[in-house]
């Protein structure tokens, strides 16, 4: 596919006398050389969007200390409690560990 215009036209003509030195002179003051990162680092600053405002909470982490020996448990949510059959007892389902507690109220 052959593209019209004078720079097509004088890139043939070129090829066709075996004269490379018009197409060489022309890309010559064309041709710039700039580093990698450089040029990585501008084409990343012109397709930056500027964020839109975003809620941030930067609440501080709530700290637990023991001064005993003890095992951290994560509960995804609230502890929901299901019935062991055939016991008193009911188990936090929302966890990985084992933690029966005694009864509706009572201690896990």
């Amino acid at each position: 596919m052959r593209r019209s215009g004078s720079r097509s036209r004088r890139w043939s003509q070129a090829n066709e006398v075996g004269d490379s030195s018009a197409v060489e002179q022309q890309l010559a003051s064309a041709v710039r050389v700039v580093p990698l990162d450089r040029l990585e680092a501008s084409l990343g600053a012109n397709q930056a969007t500027p964020a839109d405002d975003v809620a941030v909470r930067n609440d501080p982490p709530r700290v637990i200390v023991s001064y005993t020996p003890a095992v951290l448990v994560p509960i995804q949510g609230a502890a929901v409690l299901k019935p062991v059959a055939g016991t008193g007892f009911q188990r936090v389902i929302n966890t990985r560990a084992v933690i029966l507690a005694a009864g509706a109220t009572g201690p896990y």
